[in-house]
């Protein structure tokens, strides 16, 4: 599974190399409303090209993709939309239902039920995923990792 904003998408928002949102109202403002998220999808918003060449490389081993935001279920056909429109494959689309859920709380819930690796750009979130997985479910923090290294994070065994 993969975490939209920040690891499937990408923003001028974001600082890659250091993992840091430079202003978090800001961003949130832009996936609050309706015409502001079409043009920031359609302006804003870029596709991760390392992250669609793992999920194709996924993809044909037959493996199944999800993605997991926090947006507002309000948005799931705008982002199905640039998903597909941008060349990624994916099998679910996970949107936080309740807006009051703790975002936290919401990725542990899902990502421990539904997976067993889960990319995150925030630490927090991944830390809490993996201080209570028991094993079942690896987080793996996304902070602009190559194709390659992403591929060593997934299959170390193997490279």
């Amino acid at each position: 599974m993969f975490d939209f904003d920040e690891v499937v998408s990408l923003s001028f928002l974001k600082d890659q190399k250091n993992a840091v949102i430079l202003n978090e109202g800001f961003f949130y403002f832009w996936q609050r409303y309706r015409f502001p998220q079409k043009f920031y999808n359609r302006f804003i918003r870029k596709p991760n090209p390392e992250i669609r060449a793992l999920m194709e490389e996924l993809r044909k081993m037959r493996l199944r993709i999800g993605i997991v935001s926090a947006s507002n279920p309000n948005y799931r056909e705008e982002l199905g939309k640039w998903l597909i429109a941008n060349g990624f494959y994916f099998e679910s689309l996970i949107l936080k239902e309740n807006p009051k859920e703790n975002t936290i709380d919401f990725k542990k819930r899902i990502v421990l039920a539904n997976c067993d690796r889960y990319f995150d750009d925030r630490e927090d979130v991944v830390q809490a995923i993996n201080d209570c997985s028991e094993g079942r479910c690896k987080a793996i923090l996304y902070t602009g990792q190559s194709f390659k290294e992403l591929r060593r994070e997934l299959f170390p065994v193997f490279l």
